[in-house]
């Protein structure tokens, strides 16, 4: 694995659909570790059969550790606060190109989404919003 270049090593991560697996390979994998920063694409997918507070803070660690975020998408279950978005969305608003928000993720920011205006999203290009309507 570590003889393999950094452009592939990135590749491979970049294709993982999770958060959490780019945390895996980044525990076993010492070459992962090291192109990790690298990445430029995020997800966070969680059903209910996961533990969605720990893949949140999963996914804050790794997208703290990243020099460029220019993708993200984060596919929710259970509904997130305000606070969860603010955690993580100041700091890649500069370089972000793709936002991908799904699932019930939104029915907690609607009343204050002022977390996801111009201030914070300077350069979004693609904004998707999905909200899952529950009748």
């Amino acid at each position: 694995m570590d003889e393999l270049p950094e452009s592939l090593l990135i590749d491979i991560l970049s294709r993982l659909d999770d958060s959490a697996d780019v945390a895996s390979c980044r525990v076993a994998s010492k070459a992962f570790n090291t192109v990790f920063p690298d990445l430029r694409t995020i997800n966070l997918y969680c059903s209910s059969r996961k533990s969605s507070i720990s893949l949140k803070k999963v996914f804050v660690d790794l997208i703290s550790k990243l020099r460029i975020v220019e993708s993200v998408c984060i596919c929710l279950q259970d509904a997130v606060d305000e606070d969860f978005a603010k955690e993580w969305l100041p700091r890649v608003s500069q370089s972000l190109n793709s936002l991908s928000l799904s699932g019930s993720l939104y029915q907690g920011l609607r009343p204050s989404i002022e977390c996801f205006d111009a201030g914070f999203c300077v350069l979004v290009v693609f904004l998707f919003l999905l909200v899952a309507l529950e009748i």
